[in-house]
């Protein structure tokens, strides 16, 4: 498998002491991400110690892309944005509120408790196990 360099966070969905999944950048497209192992090096008590994950960073069609930052569009618009890990994608997310029809809601029914009530009810959440791994990368 390709390993792969300058693979940059974009945000995640699932964190556990670090992303879990999520959506990353690699040479200029975005991609979805997951943590596919836990890695320890040495012995814990000791200095030369290390851990780090190893990640499968997978294709994502276009509708998928699009799903996916939606839901985060209203995550962070409606209950905060701290799943970013910069601010990249600010002005997505207004692009996508105007484009993307086919998913549009009006803010100003929202509050952060109908957020949640609302991806329980619609958010149907996507096997990307299927989508091809491009590479993997060390985090």
């Amino acid at each position: 498998m390709k390993e792969l360099e300058n693979v940059k966070f974009l945000f995640y969905y699932n964190y556990w002491d670090g992303p879990m999944n999520g959506i990353c950048e690699y040479e200029n497209k975005m991609y979805w991400y997951d943590m596919i192992d836990d890695i320890s090096v040495g012995d814990e008590d000791s200095d030369d110690w290390t851990w780090y994950r190893l990640y499968n960073v997978r294709e994502i069609e276009p509708w998928q892309l699009a799903y996916e930052l939606y839901w985060h569009s209203i995550f962070c618009t409606n209950v905060a944005a701290y799943t970013e890990f910069d601010k990249k994608l600010v002005n997505e997310r207004f692009f996508l509120k105007k484009t993307f029809s086919l998913f549009k809601h009006k803010r100003d029914k929202w509050i952060k408790p109908s957020y949640y009530n609302k991806r329980e009810k619609e958010y149907q959440k996507i096997d990307y196990s299927k989508n091809k791994i491009i590479g993997t990368f060390k985090n």
